[in-house]
């Protein structure tokens, strides 16, 4: 399974925080919920063998708050279920279950999620319990949650939405640095070597 699978469903409550707050209270709250967010991820590195180098590619884009939020919000219009998510009132752990699932309405009082193998950690009896209650608070009936782990990658879950997003981004991002003539004529006098892997979108 890649890092992303394993490591992507702790990305939530630095996001929703970065969103909300004014820009002098971002900096500092960016900075408190990355600490708690790095200490969850290594937590959870003890239990994988994930490399150093694939925790960096899945936390990167999680240092800049903007790009995160701008990455956020491109992820529900493009995803019905990342939408309705942002609309329930959720603990942390139920949402970053919903968030690593995606949705199957089975019928008016069902709902099926398909869970990610390597997040069944979060599938706790109390996240189950909160996203259901907060399922059938929003639909204004008493519905049932049933989770089932598939690893199917054809219908994206909403971090693997946000992590498609950002990979487009930087690509972008490449290829207009790369296409930009003065960087081009740079190159070309001084012999200078472009550093890719330094670029990031924005």
């Amino acid at each position: 399974m890649l890092a992303v699978d394993q490591l992507s469903a702790v990305t939530t409550q630095c996001q929703k925080s970065a969103r909300n707050l004014s820009s002098e209270h971002k900096q500092s709250k960016k900075t408190n919920s990355y600490q708690e967010y790095s200490q969850f991820v290594n937590a959870e590195l003890k239990k994988s063998t994930i490399t150093s180098i694939e925790v960096k590619e899945v936390l990167e884009y999680e240092k800049f708050p903007e790009l995160t939020v701008k990455i956020i919000e491109e992820g529900r219009k493009r995803d019905s279920w990342s939408a309705e998510i942002a609309e329930l009132n959720l603990t942390k752990l139920a949402e970053q279950l919903a968030l690593n699932s995606y949705i199957e309405k089975i019928d008016k009082l069902q709902i099926l999620l398909h869970l990610r193998p390597a997040q069944r950690y979060l599938n706790k009896s109390t996240a189950h319990e909160a996203l259901q209650n907060a399922l059938s608070q929003r639909y204004g009936y008493q519905l049932t949650l049933k989770i089932i782990e598939d690893n199917d990658a054809k219908i994206k879950t909403p971090v693997e939405w946000r992590q498609m997003i950002y990979k487009e981004k930087l690509e972008q991002a490449r290829e207009s640095v790369i296409a930009d003539k003065t960087i081009q004529k740079l190159r070309l006098m001084f012999d200078a070597q472009l550093y890719e892997e330094s670029i990031r979108p924005i």
